[in-house]
């Protein structure tokens, strides 16, 4: 999942729980 554009949109607390939830994922 990568949307570069995509996350400009995303608040910084809720990017924030993205990129945790990705890091997750991610593991």
């Amino acid at each position: 999942m990568s949307s570069g554009g995509a996350e400009d949109d995303i608040p910084q607390g809720e990017r924030k729980t993205v990129t945790d939830f990705c890091y997750l994922l991610d593991k």
